[in-house]
């Protein structure tokens, strides 16, 4: 399974704060939060991530709701319901592959860089959400948003916003690891950007 029962279980309790909204389509469930979404099939979402859910909405879901703590639950167009609950799957043809560079940003973001070329960051925190060890396939969608995905299950999660400054810092790293072959199972132990930075320059 792609999502981690920990991971999830702190994403959905953080997104229920601010808002999210679920998708229930037969046997697919999909989290749409303000930082991040998931999609999967029922079997395949995590025991404690499913009671959060239910905790959260106050009753198993079995059609599209806006769900915020404190709030009444909305219900969404029905005929929003298959489309919302498909969509994430639907976009892998249109990413780009990238790959995990060994460097943690500023403590809280780890780095990746897209076939294209260009540095990509995501927090930690979300990046829980995401079993490593499944070895999921990791791209970049089209509004540079990160992809994971196993079989049928996908991770979705926003790219850090950066100041001119840290962007630049981050497209200078990247440079450095712009020849270097794609990992395998063993990767490198994670760097921090500012500490090393001006030594592998030197």
């Amino acid at each position: 399974m792609l999502i981690s029962e920990k991971g999830g279980v702190r994403a959905v309790i953080a997104a229920h704060k601010a808002g999210f909204e679920i998708a229930v389509e037969q046997n697919r469930i999909a989290i749409y939060a303000p930082k991040w979404a998931m999609e999967t099939t029922m079997r395949n979402l995590p025991f404690k991530v499913t009671k959060e859910i239910v905790e959260a909405v106050g009753y198993i879901p079995t059609e599209s709701e806006l769900i915020r703590k404190g709030m009444e639950n909305q219900f969404a167009m029905e005929d929003t319901s298959e489309w919302r609950a498909k969509h994430l799957l639907s976009i892998k043809e249109r990413c780009v592959s990238m790959r995990k560079v060994p460097v943690i940003f500023k403590d809280k973001w780890q780095v990746f860089v897209s076939g294209d070329g260009i540095a990509h960051a995501f927090s930690l925190e979300y990046l829980d959400m995401v079993d490593m060890d499944v070895h999921p396939d990791q791209y970049v969608t089209p509004d540079g948003m990160g992809y994971w995905t196993v079989s049928e299950d996908v991770v979705v999660i926003a790219s850090g916003k950066f100041s001119y400054e840290d962007s630049a810092r981050l497209r200078a790293f990247v440079h450095m690891y712009k020849d270097t072959p794609t990992y395998g199972d063993e990767e490198p132990e994670n760097l921090s950007l500012f500490d090393d930075l001006e030594k592998m320059e030197n």
